[in-house]
């Protein structure tokens, strides 16, 4: 016989803060990427006021697992890859992730594995970030923990913390991925698989 399942409904977000578009990635300068930018370094507009540093960031979630409440981890039954331009959640926007099924039970954490992430520029050089190993591990707590039950939908938002997850350093660009922490919760490190 099977476990009673019910079904679990993402939705990522953008957390507030400063613009990947407009402010470009972390400890980015424009003198950082002059010979990425044609016809000067104005990192932040592109030689235009209407144009954006960043065109889009796509990342490609390639997992979910949920962690109950005693430590056990449960991969979330759904249909992935899911590739998602996380410039258009800033300013508070989101994109919603297929649904999926976990055992019914309560889950205090969330942990997204993340395969890909590729920036364009306003000039469209695409810019490949490579993941460690098989990917990218970003973890979220839950409070108050997520209550699956029996034939029951519940709904999980999760705030990317958009341009404090993408650095410059080392004349290169980094990925790693941070939630924002909900009020109540403790900061979980991003992790690496």
């Amino acid at each position: 016989m099977l476990a009673p399942n019910g079904r679990v409904s993402f939705a990522l977000a953008g957390a507030d803060g400063a613009s990947l578009a407009t402010s470009g990635p972390v400890g980015v300068s424009a003198a950082d990427l002059g010979g990425l930018l044609p016809g000067g370094t104005d990192a932040t507009h592109g030689g235009g006021e209407d144009r954006p540093f960043i065109k889009s960031a796509n990342v490609t979630i390639t997992g979910i697992v949920a962690v109950r409440i005693d430590g056990s981890f449960v991969q979330v039954d759904m249909t992935l890859p899911a590739t998602v331009d996380v410039v258009k959640l800033e300013g508070g926007r989101q994109i919603t992730l297929p649904d999926g099924t976990l055992p019914v039970g309560e889950y205090d954490k969330i942990v997204l594995t993340i395969g890909m992430a590729q920036l364009v520029l306003f000039n469209d050089t695409k810019i490949t970030i490579d993941p460690p190993g098989s990917g990218w591990a970003a973890v979220s707590p839950l409070c108050p923990p997520l209550k699956i039950e029996n034939a029951s939908t519940a709904t999980v938002s999760l705030a990317l913390e958009v341009r404090n997850s993408f650095i410059w350093r080392n004349d290169r660009f980094e990925f790693a991925p941070r939630f924002k922490v909900p009020l109540g919760c403790a900061r979980v490190p991003p992790k690496t698989t």
